[in-house]
């Protein structure tokens, strides 16, 4: 199962607000990668070339991320 998102929407500030609303890593983890960070990354490379979708493995906390990102308007559909 993967989650869907059509970035025709994003914002250039997506991931600023997204830093804003908690989503960072904890700087002492630097050895450890992120589901969350490689999702919102992968959201922002898409929306840099003006790819429309991306697909990321799914989880209950990246959907709900992305369904905030989704309701302040900086991505567009959710699958």
């Amino acid at each position: 199962m993967a989650i869907l998102v059509c970035a025709e929407s994003t914002s250039e500030n997506w991931l600023a607000m997204a830093f804003f609303l908690g989503l960072r890593n904890h700087p002492g983890n630097t050895n450890m990668t992120s589901p969350i960070s490689d999702m919102l990354i992968t959201i922002k490379n898409a929306q840099a070339v003006g790819k429309e979708q991306v697909s990321v493995p799914f989880s209950t906390i990246k959907y709900k991320i992305a369904m905030v990102l989704k309701e302040n308007g900086f991505v567009g559909e959710i699958d």
